[in-house]
């Protein structure tokens, strides 16, 4: 199993240009080399009442990062 890497701030900047460009998860995850679900999945999670923003979806991830429950 290949190790995990969560998106940094460029690659969400990123998916949210692609967005704005009318281009689907499967492009995206194609342009920026991750997989179709790990975009489907970050567009999902990360969604505002006005959608996806690359800044807001830094400050959730990071406040799950910071609440999260330690192992």
């Amino acid at each position: 199993m290949e190790n995990y890497t969560h998106f940094t701030q460029e690659e969400r900047e990123r998916i949210y240009q692609l967005q704005q460009d009318k281009m689907g998860p499967t492009a995206i995850a194609l342009d920026i080399g991750r997989d179709k679900s790990s975009i489907s999945r970050e567009l999902r999670r990360n969604k505002t009442k006005v959608g996806y923003l690359p800044d807001s979806a830094q400050l959730k991830y990071k406040n799950r990062r910071t609440h999260r429950k330690k192992k």
